[in-house]
């Protein structure tokens, strides 16, 4: 009988297309992440979604991808907070 398709690895085998699709993600979030820095409210959940699909796709071969989407989430989430103490610091004149 011949099989045809893809056939899923078993065992403690970990898929590599899904850690290059999180890497690949994590870049793609980690550059909205910087785009929408001033909307806090949609900025830090796609940061954080942006950090922890770097964090898996760090053993994919899209390595670098995986460290450019946590450091682009990271600086994201930074500029957001500086953002905000700015705002905040002339809203009541700190």
């Amino acid at each position: 009988m011949i099989q045809l398709g893809y056939k899923k690895p078993k065992g403690g085998v970990v898929d590599m297309d899904k850690q290059n699709a999180s890497a690949k993600n994590s870049f793609i979030l980690g550059i909205i992440s910087l785009v929408a820095w001033v909307l806090w409210w949609a900025e830090l959940p796609l940061a954080i979604t942006g950090i922890i699909k770097g964090y898996k796709g760090l053993q994919s071969e899209n390595r670098n991808q995986a460290v450019m989407g946590i450091a682009f989430s990271v600086a994201g989430i930074v500029l957001t907070i500086i953002f905000s103490l700015v705002v905040l610091g002339k809203a009541y004149n700190i």
